[in-house]
């Protein structure tokens, strides 16, 4: 697994969207390539967006805020 933490935001923050996000996709099929977009709401009204690629060996996580771009 790759966390990629373009936010202000712990990992351990990261890990609980992350978990979250396992729990809510079970029974998903996935395969190598497949790429995924979510949001999350957290506290303060602000947004997180994640982007997920199910690459070859592992998957990746890029986390960032709405508002700020992927740089």
């Amino acid at each position: 697994m790759l966390i990629v933490n373009k936010t202000d935001l712990s990992y351990k923050c990261l890990g609980n969207i992350i978990d979250q996000l396992i729990e809510m996709c079970s029974g998903d099929t996935f395969y190598y390539g497949k790429m995924e977009y979510t949001t999350f709401e957290i506290e303060n009204n602000r947004v997180i967006q994640v982007e997920i690629h199910y690459l070859k060996r592992y998957t990746k996580f890029i986390f960032w805020e709405r508002g700020s771009e992927i740089k």
